[in-house]
């Protein structure tokens, strides 16, 4: 009898490896669907998807492919894959698929119209690629989109006004295309969305529509470089979720309205190249996390309000070409986190701060073409991060600090025109000692000491000895 019941689980064991043991290891159906868009839809030159290979059961463990816990797939991110190709409707065969990211690709042609057969999709991003031609009438297919990245493509036309009934969308990317038309008023009923850009695209000049009052959500706003023109509107000031905003390289005219410090929540201030006039408003020091703000290029006037110096989070300021007067704040060390700080083209007066020199993360500095006196601080030789130094044309005496250089790494450094007399410092150059031809100097990739009375002895074969160099501009 036992004899009978061990011959019986043999016989079990012996079908099993025969019959189900190969079906086990069989490549699941959505593997087969990707490994057949792989071999024939797609162009993988450069054989980023190597991992994708049939003797696996499941696609879930290859590059880019998502799965849920039963191992069904849910994403696909072949992200700078630099695959080229078509676009078909296979990949909507996947019934489970909610995220389809190709950024960064090949892929050419018209906006891929099969894709809006897949029907779950909440993320779908075709950004930097190299699509080309108008937007798709019939968006709206896509029900359950949360996401829709098309920038850096070069899609023209208008877009069209189905984009405006997607009732879930959260995050909406068109910049740097060829769009042109109206601004697409018609979005301020994506009541949702948190993340808009448009910017850099030629759309018809207009003011910015106050349907965007609408989006009390969002948290990311970027109209820059697309023909705006008027004032900024006050309906901005009710955005008070807003972390990132981008209205530069626009037409803007008016006053910096002071309701932009009601948005607490700032982190990026970007208006540069506008017509904006008028003093900067105080409530911007109200932006205690703020951490870029760019106002250049404007028309802007006053002095440098000592209400930013408590900026604790700013690492980035550029105030450059305006019409900013007075005297740089003395306390301007406040600002502890800034790196970058460009005050260029504007008559300020008075002298360099000497509490420049306690912001320890400074790595460019540009005070040129200012009204600035005095001397240049020796403290500014203990800044270990300053690579970019620009104090050109300028009212400054005395010598160069010759402490300057040695213990950061300068790669520019232009004092042309600033007045300045003495020698050279010996360690400018990377630490190392700085010898008449600027011979093993290979760090500086931009030197401007002319017109000032600088002593020393500079080598006629200094042009152009050095492969990483842009320009020297030495003429004692």
């Amino acid at each position: 009898m036992l004899g009978q019941a061990l011959s019986f689980f043999s016989c079990i064991i012996t079908y099993m490896l025969l019959h189900l043991l190969p079906h086990c290891t069989s490549l699941s159906p959505e593997g087969v669907i990707l490994l057949k868009i792989r071999k024939g839809d797609w162009r993988d030159t450069s054989n980023a998807l190597s991992n994708w290979d049939e003797s696996h059961q499941t696609p879930c463990a290859w590059k880019g492919i998502s799965c849920d816990t039963f191992n069904i797939v849910t994403g696909v991110d072949i992200t700078g894959a630099l695959i080229y190709g078509n676009l078909t409707s296979a990949i909507c065969t996947l019934p489970n698929l909610t995220v389809l990211t190709l950024q960064a690709n090949a892929f050419t042609g018209p906006f891929p119209h099969a894709l809006l057969l897949c029907k779950r999709l909440r993320k779908l991003d075709l950004s930097s690629n190299q699509f080309a031609g108008t937007l798709p009438s019939h968006i709206f297919q896509l029900s359950e989109l949360r996401v829709l990245n098309l920038s850096y493509n070069a899609f023209s036309g208008s877009i069209p006004p189905a984009f405006g009934i997607l009732p879930k969308m959260e995050a909406l990317f068109f910049n740097e295309n060829s769009l042109s038309g109206s601004f697409p008023k018609f979005l301020g009923n994506l009541e949702s969305l948190k993340n808009f850009a448009i910017g850099s695209n030629p759309l018809r000049p207009g003011v910015i529509p106050r349907e965007l009052g609408n989006l009390k959500q969002l948290q990311q706003l970027w109209l820059n470089n697309c023909s705006l023109k008027g004032e900024i509107p006050t309906f901005l000031g009710n955005l008070t979720k807003l972390e990132d905003l981008d209205i530069s390289e626009n037409h803007l005219s008016g006053i910096i309205p002071s309701f932009l410090g009601n948005l607490t929540q700032l982190k990026w201030l970007d208006l540069w190249q506008n017509n904006l006039w008028g003093d900067i408003p105080t409530s911007l020091g109200n932006l205690t996390l703020l951490e870029n703000l760019d106002l250049s290029r404007n028309l802007l006037g006053g002095h440098i309000p000592t209400s930013l110096m408590a900026l604790s989070n700013l690492r980035v300021l550029y105030l450059y070409a305006n019409n900013l007067t007075g005297r740089i704040p003395a306390d301007i060390d406040r600002m502890a986190s800034l790196s970058n700080l460009d005050l260029c083209h504007n008559p300020l007066y008075g002298t360099i701060p000497r509490t420049i020199a306690n912001l320890t993360n400074l790595s460019d500095l540009r005070l040129c073409f200012t009204q600035l006196a005095g001397t240049i601080p020796a403290e500014l030789g203990e800044l270990r991060y300053l690579s970019v130094l620009m104090l050109y044309n300028n009212k400054l005496n005395g010598w160069l600090p010759q402490s300057l250089g040695t213990y950061s790494n300068l790669r520019k450094v232009d004092l042309t025109e600033s007045g300045l007399e003495g020698p050279l410092p010996k360690n400018l150059c990377m630490g190392g000692e700085l010898n008449p031809s600027f011979e093993d100097c290979s760090s500086l990739e931009h030197v401007g000491v002319d017109n000032n009375q600088l002593s020393g002895v500079i080598s006629p074969g200094l042009w152009g000895c050095y492969q990483s160099q842009e320009i020297v501009f030495i003429q004692q």
